[in-house]
């Protein structure tokens, strides 16, 4: 373990160099750096890199900021894959501007690797995505999870073509977005590209410029989306957004509310099943202070599908609290 010692704040802000750490090589195995600020402020590009095979490496209860390029990229060379690799509890922001000017190809995290782990991070205004989970030629990216997380204010300063999300899954099977918020980025959460049976669940997305949610096929094939669950909430144009020929997508348990249009297709997907979601008003705790629990009363209560990829919710209480599951990201506990 590299830690700082307990109460004291300890920076790692190298003068020069591509990085301020890059981890290369498959030798490098269970690591853990631990209460380190990570200033790329004088790196060239990335601030943490691990690539080469470099395994079971985590990075806890930290900064990760400033970044010429990516706060953090895991990707494949010839010593193979990057694997089994854990964000904990980080702050991760301001990554991707080069004297103050932003650059959407660059991310609060960009991973091209399986088997990941992303939980109980901060990710805010990074110039390109929050993160993405990303297929590239050498890669396969599949069973990662990004979970209790907040990702806000991603791509805010770009020009208004860009494209960008809190966060994304492409390619791959068993990718999983869950237990997550994203507000004030272009998209919230996505499904994008290609893979199979990627799930977004348990997440809240609302006041983001576009869309709470994007499932989107363009330059792939994209079949058997799950998007079970979430609350989507005053999104500036869509809650749900599905474009570019997505297959057998799955929309169940959601609620998608006061956004402009709850929930649309550019009408070249294929098999999308609908079912159980409440467009109508929940009943919702205190939604101006983004509190969107339910009150007692709410049409969202005992009224959605029991699915078994969905067994707790927003805040881990068990579901089903009563006859029938709930809509949306939380389940009613009744007094």
């Amino acid at each position: 373990m590299i830690a700082a010692v307990p109460g004291q704040v300890v920076t790692m802000r190298p003068g020069a160099g591509p990085a301020v750490v890059n981890l290369a090589h498959p030798y490098i195995q269970y690591v853990i750096f631990d209460g380190i600020i990570f200033d790329g402020s004088n790196a060239e590009s990335d601030v943490i890199g691990l690539n080469g095979g470099a395994h079971h490496v985590r990075f806890a209860n930290g900064e990760i900021k400033n970044g010429k390029s990516n706060g953090v990229i895991l990707s494949f060379n010839s010593n193979g894959a990057t694997r089994f690799n854990e964000f904990i509890n980080l702050k991760v922001h301001d990554n991707g501007y080069t004297n103050g000017v932003p650059d959407d190809n660059f991310h609060g995290f960009y991973i091209t690797t399986d088997s990941n782990l992303i939980d109980g991070c901060e990710v805010y205004n990074n110039a390109g995505n929050g993160g993405k989970f990303y297929d590239t030629p050498s890669g396969n990216v599949f069973n990662n999870v990004v979970r209790n997380s907040i990702f806000h204010d991603n791509s805010k300063d770009l020009d208004p073509d860009r494209w960008s999300a809190g966060f994304f899954t492409s390619s791959g099977t068993g990718n999983q977005i869950y237990n997550n918020i994203a507000y004030n980025n272009y998209i919230g959460f996505a499904v994008l590209r290609g893979g199979n049976g990627n799930i977004l669940y348990n997440n809240i997305s609302y006041a983001n410029e576009i869309a709470g949610i994007n499932i989107d096929a363009a330059n792939g094939s994209l079949t058997g989306a799950k998007v079970y669950n979430n609350t989507i909430v005053n999104n500036g144009r869509f809650g749900i957004l599905l474009s570019n020929a997505p297959t057998d997508t799955a929309i169940t348990n959601n609620i998608v509310y006061q956004n402009p249009t709850n929930i649309s297709s550019d009408g070249t997907d294929k098999g999308m099943v609908l079912l159980t979601n409440l467009l109508i008003d929940p009943k919702f705790k205190n939604a101006a202070s983004h509190d969107f629990s339910l009150q007692q009363g709410s049409p969202a209560i005992d009224t959605g599908t029991s699915l078994s990829e969905v067994t707790d919710d927003f805040a881990r209480v068990r579901r089903p609290q009563g006859a029938q599951h709930d809509i949306g990201a939380y389940e009613y506990v009744f007094p």
